[in-house]
């Protein structure tokens, strides 16, 4: 229930840090993280995620987020923690 310890847990499984690529397991991780505490990094994890196409939106408010999430790029040009 570590929300960094999920954030990088979703990072890990994004890269296929130690395991193969895995977006599925990524996205319930970042998810998760998210809830608990907003996690900053979680954020960068799902708008890369999102901006690369590789979840969707659950709903309108989920599409706000994500959407909001992926402009991060646009502003600081480029992800923190080494996303890209």
């Amino acid at each position: 229930g570590y929300d960094k310890a999920m954030a990088n847990l979703a990072f890990a499984y994004l890269k296929g840090i130690g395991t193969g690529p895995d977006p599925k397991s990524a996205e319930k991780w970042a998810r998760a993280a998210y809830d608990k505490r907003q996690s900053e990094k979680a954020q960068h994890v799902l708008g890369y995620m999102y901006w690369k196409k590789l979840i969707r939106a659950k709903d309108d408010a989920d599409e706000l987020r994500l959407s909001s999430f992926a402009k991060l790029k646009d502003r600081v040009g480029t992800f923190a923690y080494g996303v890209e």
